[in-house]
């Protein structure tokens, strides 16, 4: 079940750019443009290296320091992109919480899951009594869900699952009740058997807490059962921006295509679904056509041209597309005029 949007966008980006700063022709994401409002969730798919992660990352001002950094990332009526690091760290954590791909990465061993918790709870509400602290701890391990939270307050990471591990992730992302929540894989290191509850869990906090989530897979089925808007990415680009329902039922650009032509379905069991054939570019590409045109079975000489997001026509359907050609495919049909790269 999706949560549904209301209001004024918690998060806006435009024009997002990440670049190489010893080589600022070399350009990872480019001009990236996206919005979230309380309670609606939205997903930003793509192969591994398109720039889903490193959305995630400039939004939050957590590039390394080689990558420089273009363009607007509007929350809470400031622009993060221009707040000195003191300033952001202050809203990082406080009102952004983030949850990585691997809590191996993140938890530290050597500490116990209460202290690490009390670190997080006390970076954004200082003069807590320890009462209080160990408190608020425990009352977060309930909310994720881990069963007997004061005991497991005093054990290490390696003691817990690696399901319990996540949700003490999520547990620390949500210490300061955020107003967003920024989720980069957060199944990916899980066993299947477990992913289906963590993601459970992040939509039903989202719901309840009515948080704009921005989550970054390359799952579709994930998008598919969490999202309620999708913007897919490739080679650093948003090649498609639709309501998730209308991206699932006929996704408008070639690359979205195929990647749904990828998903197995349950009904053909031993079928193997056909694959994209080729490889993305290298990263920071600076062909100015279609980057996917070496790949895509519908490319012509007019490929070659630099393409613009164009909106998409599907009777009450709204989106974006970057395929001057996908008006004559198979799916929706777009506008003859670009509208810029706004998502």
């Amino acid at each position: 079940m999706k949560t549904g949007s209301t209001g004024e966008p918690v998060l806006e980006v435009r024009d997002l750019r990440v670049f190489v700063k010893r080589d600022p022709g070399v350009v990872l994401v480019d001009r990236v443009s996206l919005s979230v409002s309380a309670g609606e969730s939205v997903g930003i798919i793509g192969e591994t290296g398109s720039g889903k992660s490193l959305t995630a990352l400039a939004v939050a001002g957590l590039l390394s320091p080689e990558l420089g950094v273009e363009g607007s990332v509007e929350f809470g009526g400031l622009d993060l992109l221009q707040l000195p690091e003191r300033d952001l760290r202050a809203i990082r954590g406080a009102r952004i919480g983030m949850v990585f791909q691997d809590p191996n990465e993140s938890l530290n061993p050597v500490f116990p899951i209460g202290k690490q918790l009390g670190y997080a709870i006390r970076a954004h509400a200082g003069g807590l009594s320890a009462a209080a602290v160990r408190s608020r701890a425990r009352e977060l391990l309930d909310l994720v869900g881990i069963p007997q939270p004061a005991e497991r307050l005093g054990q290490y990471p390696y003691q817990l699952s690696g399901g319990m591990r996540q949700r003490v992730m999520i547990a620390m992302a949500l210490a300061s009740d955020p107003e967003l929540l920024i989720a980069d894989e957060p199944t990916t290191s899980l066993d299947v058997s477990v992913q289906a509850g963590i993601l459970e869990l992040i939509e039903g906090l989202a719901r309840d807490m009515r948080l704009a989530t921005l989550l970054i897979t390359h799952d579709l089925g994930v998008v598919a059962g969490q999202c309620d808007r999708v913007l897919a990415m490739y080679a650093g680009q948003v090649v498609e921006s639709r309501r998730t329902r209308d991206f699932t039922a006929a996704p408008a650009h070639p690359y979205c295509q195929g990647l749904l032509r990828c998903v197995p379905d349950p009904s053909e069991l031993g079928v193997v679904r056909p694959g994209i054939p080729g490889t993305p570019p290298a990263p920071g590409s600076t062909d100015q056509g279609c980057r996917f045109r070496e790949r895509c079975g519908y490319a012509t000489d007019g490929c070659e041209a630099p393409q613009q997001l164009l909106d998409v026509i599907d009777g009450d359907t709204a989106g974006l597309v970057r395929c001057w050609r996908a008006g004559g495919l198979p799916g929706p049909t777009i506008a003859a005029t670009s509208t810029g790269a706004s998502a």
